[in-house]
C-alpha cells in the first residue's frame, strides 16, 4: 500500500478509509481524501483544525448542499485582485457570487450579502446594500495635485543620494589605490512611495452566513515613478483605477439589488485636520537633519547653495 493508501482507520464523517499520511485531521481523527479536500473549500476565517466534528459534518453536508449552487453558476464578471490577492467572480443573472478560483468554490446568493465598502486606506469610495449605492467624493485628485513641493523635495533627495553615491565611489576608489581599507557608508534611496496619497483599494464583503461572515481583500493603489515623477501621469492611472473600481461595485450591485439607485456623497472633512504630507516635521528631526545636510557640505558631497536650500526647506521658510 503506497504512502497516501488508506488504512484500516475508518473517517469519521463519511466511514470510507481514512488517509495514513498527511492527512486533514478533525479532534485528532484523520479524514479520508474526498472529505479532506472539501474542507478546502472552508471560508479564510474558519480553519479546519480548530473545529469540532460536528462543526466539520455541519460544514460538508452545506457544502453538498451548496452543489446545486455552483451547478448554475453562470460567470459574467471576474475581478482580481493582484498578484496572489484573490478574486471575487460574479454571476449578475443568477445573482450569485463566489471568492475562490475554483468552480468548486462555495457560492453565495445575493440574500446572503448584507453590504460592501470599496475604500482608499480606510476612507470610503463605493459603499452598497439591497437598498442602494453611495459613492462618496474621493480627496485624492486634490491631495495629488497640492504634491508639486513634496515631488520636488524627493527630486532633490534623489540627487543628493546619487551625488552621495559617487562621492562614496570615489572615496572608494581612492583607498583602493593607496592600499587602504574603506568602510563604505550606507545612505538609503528616498522612498518614491512617500509621495502616494493613499496605499490600497480595499473591499470589504459583510455577510449573513453560517460559514462566512465577511471577506476582504486589497489591491494596490497607482504610485509615482521615482525617474520622473508626475502628477498628470498619478491622476491618468488613478482614473483609471478608479473606473476599475466603480466598475466592481456596479457589477456587485446587479447582484445584490440590479434595481436599486445610486447616490452621491461629498464627504465634509472634519474642522482643524489637514493633510499628514502638509505636516511639518518636529523641529528636533530638523536640527538633526541640517547637521547631517551640513557634514555633507564639509566633506564636499554637496555645494554650499544645495546647503542652504536644504535647510531653508528643513526650517520652512
Amino acid at each position: 500500500m503506497g504512502l497516501f493508501g488508506g488504512s484500516k482507520r475508518q473517517c469519521p464523517i463519511c466511514g470510507n478509509p481514512a488517509i495514513k499520511f498527511l492527512s486533514t485531521k478533525v479532534e485528532g481523527q484523520p479524514l479520508c481524501s474526498d472529505c479532506g479536500y472539501k474542507t478546502v473549500f472552508l471560508p479564510s476565517e474558519n480553519n479546519v483544525k480548530n473545529m469540532s466534528l460536528d462543526q466539520v459534518r455541519e460544514f460538508l453536508s452545506f457544502y453538498d448542499e451548496n452543489a446545486a449552487l455552483r451547478s448554475t453558476f453562470q460567470e459574467s464578471y471576474r475581478h482580481k485582485f493582484g498578484f496572489l490577492g484573490g478574486v471575487i467572480i460574479l454571476d449578475t443573472v443568477n445573482r450569485l457570487l463566489h471568492f475562490n478560483s475554483s468552480e468548486e468554490g462555495i457560492v453565495y446568493k445575493a440574500s446572503e450579502i448584507k453590504s460592501f465598502c470599496i475604500s482608499e486606506d480606510s476612507e470610503p469610495l463605493f459603499e452598497g446594500t439591497s437598498e442602494e449605492l453611495l459613492c462618496y467624493q474621493s480627496t485624492v485628485p486634490d491631495r495629488a495635485r497640492n504634491l508639486g513641493p513634496e515631488i520636488n523635495r524627493f527630486l532633490m533627495d534623489q540627487q543628493q543620494y546619487e551625488q552621495m553615491k559617487n562621492m562614496e565611489e570615489m572615496l572608494k576608489k581612492q583607498a583602493e589605490q593607496a592600499g587602504k581599507s574603506y568602510t563604505s557608508n550606507y545612505y538609503s534611496s528616498p522612498d518614491v512611495d512617500r509621495l502616494k496619497p493613499f496605499g490600497s483599494f480595499c473591499l470589504k464583503i459583510e455577510l449573513d452566513h453560517p460559514f462566512c461572515s465577511k471577506e476582504e481583500y486589497s489591491q494596490g493603489a497607482p504610485g509615482f515613478s521615482s525617474y520622473t515623477p508626475s502628477i498628470t501621469d498619478y491622476l491618468r492611472d488613478y482614473e483609471e483605477k478608479v473606473g476599475e473600481m466603480r466598475n466592481l461595485a456596479n457589477q456587485l450591485m446587479a447582484v445584490l439589488n440590479p434595481d436599486a439607485p445610486a447616490r452621491e456623497v461629498v464627504p465634509q472633512p472634519a474642522p482643524g485636520t489637514q493633510n499628514a504630507s502638509a505636516v511639518p516635521g518636529s523641529s528636533t528631526d530638523a536640527v538633526a537633519e541640517i547637521k547631517r545636510y551640513k557634514e555633507l557640505m564639509d566633506s564636499g558631497v554637496i555645494t554650499e547653495e544645495e546647503f542652504a536650500a536644504k535647510k531653508r526647506q528643513l526650517l520652512g521658510i
